[in-house]
């Protein structure tokens, strides 16, 4: 304090833009880190077994990967979201509904699960997603109301699934650009 005056309207202006970029400020859960300029929370590899509380209400992209979590989201999650991820949970199934209200999701990442199969109706809603992982689950079984109403689906990541059953061939997902399955291919 030289002269009777404080130094920190000096410090702290210049800090402010970098403090609410490197870390948990106000309005982000304690277990996260949010960048508020692309409004991104990312509470990644943090033991998470719930949803933490306290994600901020334009969240456009948030990662939940890499903790304990055995559910999908079902309330909670901002309807700007735009990009989530929640790949290496523990999540054993999506139950219909658990993501609606996310008419914006373009991107879900749901791979290196234990998601067996997904229920009728589970991505129900998303008619902006365009790429959905799910890579690394031990899927057994896609019904053919899997991918109903996933117009905007461009990229879809099975890895190498052992699916027992895609119910029928026409049951595949149909959109621009895939072919016809329910058709034997043509001979070259």
């Amino acid at each position: 304090r030289p002269g009777g005056r404080t130094l920190l309207p000096v410090v702290w202006p210049p800090l402010l833009p970098l403090l609410l970029l490197l870390g948990p400020g106000l309005g982000c859960p304690s277990d996260c880190l949010c960048w508020s300029p692309n409004r991104t929370v990312s509470c990644s590899s943090r033991g998470l077994e719930a949803l933490p509380r306290g994600i901020p209400a334009g969240t456009r992209a948030l990662d939940l990967s890499g903790n304990r979590l055995d559910w999908g989201p079902a309330r909670g999650l901002s309807r700007r979201l735009e990009e989530l991820e929640l790949g290496h949970n523990r999540l054993r199934e999506l139950e219909a509904g658990a993501l609606g209200g996310l008419e914006r999701l373009w991107r879900l990442g749901l791979g290196h699960n234990l998601l067996r199969y997904l229920q009728p109706g589970a991505l129900r809603g998303l008619a902006a997603l365009r790429s959905l992982e799910l890579a690394g689950n031990p899927l057994l079984l896609l019904s053919d109301h899997t991918f109903r109403g996933l117009a905007a689906l461009r990229t879809l990541s099975l890895g190498s699934p052992e699916l027992a059953s895609t119910n029928s061939p026409s049951a595949a997902p149909r959109w621009p650009g895939r072919p016809d399955l329910s058709s034997p291919p043509s001979s070259i």
